[in-house]
């Protein structure tokens, strides 16, 4: 097991605690801390706060008091986590890369960019649950996909997934001092290019290998892909 403990970035901002990335881990906390204390059914919750691909593929026929619902799913699903491991990582992988791509971005940018990672990661997941196939006469003819859209996308991963890859392009040189556990402990620094791009190739096999994971396997490479190419064309600003 390879745990990233921080990123040593020479031509990082030196900012440990940028403002909109302080604000998205406290807000995941706090939703966090909320549904485990203060929501009795969390599956209702996943439900009607996470992205749930048939209603998304229904939306017009969704009459609803929540504004913009259920398209707001798409940016509220990434705030909300399944369990205590669920949201550690994610939000580890965010304090560990985000700090230097919103300096690099800024703070009103980056919450944009934030965003729309979110967003493209949800939307590629559907596609990908309806396999690649919009049409609803289809998938109610298929009971095994209809359960697949009928289940909750809950989780910030498509959105760190996005921030991984404008973290490899604009710091390609950095590197992660990473705890190894294997049949020795200790502390290496592994290069960006290698421990992202491990990360993002050990996506790739579990799409093509364990499709029937839980885990949302596109939702991370859609983000991760769409953050490489926004970073490729936003520059930003360098230190």
């Amino acid at each position: 097991m390879l745990i990233p403990l921080f990123d040593i970035n020479n031509r990082g901002s030196g900012i440990t605690f940028t403002p909109v990335m302080t604000i998205i881990i406290t807000t995941n906390i706090l939703v966090f801390l909320y549904q485990s204390l203060l929501i009795p059914d969390l599956q209702a919750f996943f439900k009607e706060w996470g992205v749930v691909p048939l209603k998304i593929l229904r939306a017009n026929e969704i009459i609803s008091d929540i504004p913009y619902y259920p398209y707001i799913t798409l940016i509220t699903y990434s705030f909300i986590h399944a369990n205590f491991w669920h949201i550690l990582g994610n939000m580890w992988f965010l304090f560990i890369f985000a700090n230097d791509v919103e300096a690099r971005m800024r703070p009103m940018i980056f919450s944009l960019f934030y965003l729309g990672g979110a967003i493209i990661a949800a939307l590629f997941q559907i596609l990908y649950a309806t396999n690649w196939n919009l049409d609803i006469e289809n998938i109610y003819s298929n009971k095994a996909m209809l359960i697949n859209l009928s289940t909750p996308l809950v989780g910030a991963s498509g959105a760190v997934s996005a921030v991984l890859g404008a973290y490899l392009r604009y710091f390609p040189e950095a590197e992660v001092a990473t705890l190894v556990l294997f049949i020795f402990i200790t502390i290496i620094p592994i290069s960006a290019i290698w421990y992202i791009g491990g990360w993002f190739i050990y996506q790739v096999i579990n799409a093509l290998f364990n499709p029937e994971s839980h885990v949302a396997w596109i939702a991370h490479i859609a983000g991760f892909v769409y953050g490489y190419i926004f970073a490729s064309v936003y520059k930003g600003k360098e230190y």
